[in-house]
Parts: C-alpha cells; structure tokens; sequence
C-alpha cells in the first residue's frame, strides 16, 4: 500500500495532484493498489495522448507489477525503442496471433508487449511502427466483457490495458498471487471517476446543471483563460507523393487577452505553392519564402503555448497534424464536436455555421490569410459556449 508515502504536486489552480498516478489527489489510486510479483516484463508501448489521460488504465499497470516498463512511442518511429528486450512478444489480435493460453511453458514470451491507447490509437501505432509488426503476435479470449465503463470498446474481445495485462499474465504466471487485487484498483478508479462526472453534473450542492449548460465542455465554462484557438495552411502534396503534412502558415489567438500567435515554415522543395494555391490560402509568396524551418515553429509555438493551456481547432484533423507537428503537451478541444453535443448541430463548414449564427467575427486579431479568419471563427464560435453570448443558442 502506497498511501501513506504519496507526494503531491499543487497545480496553479490549487489544486493537489499525486505525482505518481498524475491524478487529482481526490480521485488518487495510490493508495488503493497493491504490488504484484510478476516475473514476465510487461512493456507497454504507449500512445503520447494516452500518457496522462484521466482514465488511462496503464497507471494501474505501472503501480502495481514489479517488472513493469513504460515506454511513450509516437506514431512512425522507425525503431524499436533500446530498452525492448529480446524475445519479446506482441499482445495484439490478428489472424497469426497464437491464442496465449495455448503456449506451452517454453513458448512462453520473456516480455509482453502491449499497446496503451484507445482502439483507434492502438491501430495507428501498429500499423506505422514496423517494428511492432515483426514480433511474435499473441492473442487473448477474454472470459468476460471489458469493465470499462467510460469507455465502450469497440468489440467484446477488446478490453482496457490492465485488464488484457491482467488476462495474459493468469496464462503465462498461474502461480503469481495479487492480479485480482489489480482489477479492484481498476474498479475503484472507475468508480471515483463516475462519482465525479456526476457531481460536475449536478453543480455545487447538488444542483442540476442548467439546460444552457448542457454539452459545454467544462474549459470552456471554467477555464476560459487558457483556451487557445488554433488554425494553419499546409503545403500541397508533392509531385513524388510525398503527401505527409507540412504546416508552412500557423495561427492562433488566446480567446481571453487577444494575444496572437503567427508563423511561416518555407515549404520544402517541390511543394511550394502555386498562384492558385496561394490565392484560396490569402497569402503571398514572399512570407512562406522567408519562411524558417519546422523546428523552429515548434520552438516558438511552445514560448506561446502553456503546457496547461487548452487548444481549439475546429476539427480533429487540424489538432492531429498539429499534434504530430509541435507536440500537443497539454488539453485539447475538438471545437465541431463540442458545439455538436451542445446545439445538436454542426453541419456543413465553420465558414457556413458562422453565416448561420449570423455572427461577426473579430478582425482585431489582423492574422493573414485563410487561417487567419479560420481562426477568428473559431473564437466567434467560442464565444456562442460561454456565458455571455449563450442565449443566442437556446
């Protein structure tokens, strides 16, 4: 038990956070996790959005199994990470994986590695890491359905990391003592995370959250200072097929203060754009030009952008190249998404439902281009969630 001995960390909120589970003290699960002597390595590729996901299950995993390694793997990395073991073994579906409860002792893996993520994560990483592939791949019957109850996963088989973690080790260490005990931390992680939805639900002394309110993500009503709207231009795909994502104009403003955000990365040989291109883009040549290099909007984007700031896009698309670009550290904010389960409608471009809502948007901002008013749209449409300008909504 590790309650006693839990540090905590204050937030600038005030708010205490337990550096081990990186979880509010409130819903800490330190103390709540016992150790497990496990003798297979259990190493855990992990998706960089998973890392310190509210709900993520493999917190569980690095808490409670002595021989346990966590290792944070983008998408495309060429190689297996150094600390990978030899003979080590995939836990991931496929039509070759071998059904682990059938391997005989000395086929057992010396390290299983499993993918932490959601569904959709896990599938990318596997599918642009060619290093995952070449493992040796097993697979589980799970007895019972997952007992994740935040998140449905996509079919019965599927299942949370610790559970699968849990699964596999009772096949390959029948003797290991404490794997249920893992399970009831994953239950009571559970449950304290149900018990807190319901109370930002109800509001403070247990009153109902008000109709208006309803579907508005919790930054937007409580931490409008660090919503951080975000939009940019990419360069056309190449003659050669080189159609990888290259941000050459990046915007963005800070909804509360207005300070803005802009930045030119010259685009790469044979992808720059042309007259055409750059007349839908509103832009001229001579900026992406004088443009610098990746890095450096990286560098800059990280001066502007705090690690507990939110970013606001309107599609998830424009935060995943963004993601994959500079490196989302902190919260993010699917704009489309949000105002769809709060107005019940997002149909057509952001262009379009601007028009719709009759808004007018600011160009105070005087950020160039498309993105530039892409990105005044984005705060315009922000503005319609929070307090001020909702009973235009209702």
């Amino acid at each position: 038990m590790h309650g006693s001995t839990t540090q905590k960390l204050q937030t600038d909120e005030g708010r205490a956070v337990c550096y081990r589970c990186h979880k509010p003290e409130l819903t800490c699960i330190c103390g709540h996790v016992r150790r497990v002597a496990n003798r297979t390595l259990v190493w855990i590729a992990q998706h960089p959005r998973e890392r310190f996901h509210p709900i993520g299950t493999a917190r569980i995993a690095r808490l409670g199994l002595d021989n346990v390694r966590i290792e944070t793997v983008r998408p495309g990395t060429p190689s297996a990470p150094s600390s990978l073991p030899a003979g080590a073994g995939l836990l991931y579906p496929g039509a070759n994986a071998r059904d682990i409860a059938s391997l005989e002792p000395d086929e057992r893996p010396d390290a299983l590695v499993l993918i932490d993520g959601t569904w959709s994560h896990a599938c990318t990483l596997y599918r642009d890491s060619p290093w995952l592939q070449r493992l040796p791949h097993y697979r589980l019957e799970p007895r019972h359905e997952s007992r994740y109850r935040l998140r449905k996963e996509p079919a019965a088989h599927c299942v949370s990391t610790i559970e699968a973690v849990v699964e596999a080790l009772r096949f390959l260490e029948p003797n290991t003592s404490g794997l249920d005990d893992l399970l009831t931390s994953f239950d009571t992680m559970i449950d304290q995370q149900l018990a807190l939805i319901e109370q930002h639900q109800r509001g403070p002394r247990g009153r109902q959250v008000p109709r208006t309110h309803r579907g508005v993500p919790r930054a937007v009503l409580d931490a409008p200072e660090r919503l951080v709207a975000v939009s940019f231009e990419a360069a056309p795909r190449g003659s050669g097929g080189d159609d990888a994502v290259v941000i050459v104009h990046c915007v963005a403003v800070r909804v509360a203060t207005g300070e803005t955000f802009e930045h030119f990365v010259r685009p790469p040989p044979g992808r720059f754009p042309t007259p055409r291109h750059l007349h839908h883009m509103g832009l001229n040549a001579e900026p992406l030009a004088a443009g610098t290099t990746t890095a450096e909007l990286r560098d800059h984007w990280h001066r502007f952008v705090a690690a507990d700031d939110i970013v606001v896009a309107w599609n998830k698309t424009t935060l995943d190249a963004l993601d994959a670009t500079v490196g989302l550290s902190g919260r993010r904010l699917h704009l489309k998404s949000a105002y769809r389960s709060h107005a019940k409608q997002a149909r057509g471009s952001l262009a379009t439902l601007v028009r719709q809502l009759q808004l007018e948007p600011s160009r105070a901002s005087r950020l160039r281009g498309r993105a530039g008013t892409h990105v005044d749209h984005v705060v315009a449409l922000l503005a319609t969630l929070q307090p001020t300008r909702r009973s235009n909504l209702d």
